[in-house]
């Protein structure tokens, strides 16, 4: 009876841990997909970076891990990247504008849509003047 608690005990940790070994892999494999889907964003702002601040490096593709310089580069784009103030007064402006233009369509939506109940109102009153003629003789 102790072998076969021992025997138990012992499979429980090996599932435990080869779970634990699935999920890293999962994990490694998302990052693994990450890193491939954010590379072609980092070589065009590499080039783009190394236009506008030749200091940043040579103008070459980051790849990384490939060459010495990655984390010094990928510090320095990390560290432009947060200098970057947004542009908030042009985005504020844009906000508004697109609320009074959707305002202003919701308007001349709703005042076609009175004149078209005008019309019909209109039409009902024809057809119910007609019929009372016509009840009339």
């Amino acid at each position: 009876a102790v072998v076969s608690t021992q025997s138990t005990g012992q499979q429980e940790r090996y599932k435990d841990r080869m779970s634990v070994v699935e999920k890293m892999r999962a994990e490694t494999q998302y990052l693994i997909t990450l890193v491939k889907q954010l590379t072609p964003f980092i070589h065009n702002y590499k080039a783009v970076s190394a236009k506008i601040h030749p200091n940043l490096g040579s103008g070459s593709a980051w790849i990384p891990g490939r060459d010495g310089h990655s984390v010094d580069n990928m510090t320095q784009i990390i560290q432009t990247i947060k200098e970057i103030q947004p542009d908030s007064d042009q985005r504020i402006a844009a906000i508004e504008q697109a609320e009074r233009e959707k305002s202003e369509s919701k308007r001349n939506k709703n005042s076609q849509l009175e004149e078209d109940l005008v019309k019909q109102k209109g039409k009902l009153r024809s057809v119910v003047n007609s019929n009372e003629d016509i009840s009339l003789l």
